[in-house]
């Protein structure tokens, strides 16, 4: 056999050589070129051989968990988080390395005091529930990453309509959006993880001096509200003993995009009262004055914590059980009791209040 498929190949060349020039002595510039081109291969052969090796040589010295820095979160952005795995002795915490390749996109919008905002001088987000969702992350040995946007991208609600989830997390933009509220309108669409913060219960806002409104009457009244709040106009309506107040009437509901468009309206007299979250920037102005605290909270169903999509079981399992082993550190009592050390340059709440859980 082996001599019939040599005989053939000499015939079958002998015939293309008949039909061109007659063969010079040596190879054939074609065989230089293929000759040429099979040692190319082999040498690029052994080249990706050796960058196999060399990658899965160092695979074990890269850690993934760790992508914010223990000063905080950037808006977006890998951080190298070499420094805060060296800084977990002493609080209980052991972390591991991750070989995964899924990386969390974990959104934030709202600015709450020293819950959440933005340090003006680095652009790093920072707060009590970056400190949380940053140790959380190392405990679940998770490549978190954080993803600064508008917040009605995750929870939006316009005047006379019922709220709904945003373009955002819908579209799976990113995984999660972090500090939303467990409501009862948001539990239509979206899961949450265990609240990660305590809140306060919701009140009224007027402007200083003003007595037009006497809880619990608001016959005539134009009320504000924060536009993607738990404190909206459906919450307001669920409190049997107000009265005069229709939340589908856009005449007298008002939205508003941020706290300080809010406060201007109610000092413009274009809103009367101002139904919102014990926000400091509102209720601590010196124009405006608390009406009424009410006696329970009737807006949520739970605290803050993480909001995902249904299908994020995942997400959710392992988030809530490193949220439950940061607990019995001594690094979430070491981030409660620092809120003023760490964040102390913003408003908001202090060790001792309600925050931690």
């Amino acid at each position: 056999m082996m001599e019939m498929t040599g005989h053939e190949h000499t015939k079958d060349t002998a015939s293309i050589v008949s039909r061109g020039e007659p063969p010079k002595d040596g190879p054939s510039i074609m065989s230089k070129i293929a000759l040429a081109l099979a040692v190319l291969a082999n040498i690029l052969a052994v080249i990706a051989l050796i960058l196999v090796i060399v990658s899965v040589a160092n695979q074990g010295d890269n850690l993934f968990n760790i992508t914010v820095p223990s000063s905080g979160c950037t808006s977006g952005g890998a951080n190298n988080g070499a420094n805060n795995g060296a800084n977990n002795g002493g609080n209980g915490m052991t972390t591991t390395r991750n070989s995964e390749d899924k990386i969390w996109l974990l959104q934030v919008g709202h600015i709450i005091a020293n819950i959440i905002y933005i340090d003006e001088s680095t652009g790093i987000v920072k707060g009590y529930l970056i400190d949380v969702v940053e140790a959380v992350c190392q405990i679940a040995n998770k490549n978190c990453q954080i993803v600064w946007d508008i917040p009605e991208r995750c929870w939006t609600s316009v005047a006379g309509e019922r709220p709904r989830g945003g373009e955002g997390l819908l579209g799976r933009w990113y995984d999660a959006c972090i500090g939303r509220v467990h409501t009862y309108a948001a539990a239509r669409t979206f899961i949450f993880s265990t609240p990660l913060v305590q809140l306060p219960n919701p009140g009224f806002l007027i402007k200083a001096n003003s007595t037009e409104f006497t809880y619990p009457d608001f016959t005539g009244l134009r009320v504000g509200f924060l536009d993607g709040w738990t404190t909206d106009e459906y919450c307001l309506n669920r409190y049997q003993d107000v009265m005069g107040f229709d939340p589908t009437d856009a005449t007298r509901v008002t939205h508003f995009a941020t706290a300080p468009e809010l406060i201007g309206a109610l000092i413009m007299d274009q809103v009367d009262v101002v139904f919102s979250p014990p926000l400091p920037p509102l209720f601590s102005h010196p124009d405006l004055q608390v009406a009424y605290i009410e006696n329970t909270d009737l807006c949520n169903i739970g605290g803050a914590g993480l909001m995902t999509q249904k299908d994020q079981v995942e997400l959710v399992s392992w988030f809530n059980a490193a949220f439950e082993n940061l607990k019995a550190t001594s690094r979430y009592t070491d981030i409660c009791n620092n809120l003023m050390i760490e964040h102390g340059d913003q408003p908001g709440a202090r060790p001792g209040e309600a925050v931690c859980v």
